[in-house]
């Protein structure tokens, strides 16, 4: 396995386990922080690909580290949920809107 897959691995263990445990009001706040910054981070990643290659070498390296986190969720997203026809030859990709719902509920949680 690449190291971006043990991140993403440790991610979702992680958060799960962090779901179980969210009852004691420590793990819980530090379990909707760290869900507060995947949904910034998602806003961002959206927000910042279309001009990825007119970023500074510093924003390159930590847009990066983003986008393989993000690219490995939608990849796995995209082969369950397939893009939604919008029009003739046009089709949308609703996978990020998708996690961002279950990421608000969770936050909600």
């Amino acid at each position: 396995m690449k190291k971006t897959d043990y991140f993403l691995l440790t991610f979702v263990l992680g958060s799960l386990i962090l779901f179980v445990f969210s009852g004691e009001i420590k793990i819980g706040l530090i379990f909707r922080f760290i869900l507060a910054l995947v949904v910034l981070g998602l806003f961002l990643y959206t927000k910042v690909k279309p001009v990825k290659n007119s970023l500074t070498p510093n924003l390159k390296k930590a847009y990066s580290i983003i986008e393989i986190f993000f690219d490995k969720v939608f990849n796995f997203m995209g082969q369950i949920i397939k893009p939604v026809a919008i029009g003739t030859n046009v089709s949308i990709d609703i996978s990020q809107i998708i996690i961002l719902i279950i990421l608000l509920i969770l936050l909600l949680l």
